[in-house]
């Protein structure tokens, strides 16, 4: 018998949000990466400059209005 394993995440941890984000784009849920995406915009790690936070807005902000 086989089974599926789904990968477990830690939802406070901040590279396990920033990949969920982009399986979750990959895949079309683009609301849910969306909302990753917000969290990791409202919990960002120590050391993260401001040119990853302008990228991420960005990453959310065409996440909320795809063309």
């Amino acid at each position: 018998v086989q089974t599926c394993a789904l990968p477990i995440f830690d939802p406070d941890a901040f590279r396990e949000r920033f990949t969920r984000a982009c399986l979750r784009e990959v895949s079309g849920d683009l609301a849910g990466a969306a909302e990753d995406v917000g969290w990791l915009l409202d919990h960002p790690p120590e050391g993260i400059d401001e040119s990853q936070l302008i990228a991420l807005n960005e990453w959310h902000r065409r996440l909320l209005h795809p063309r």
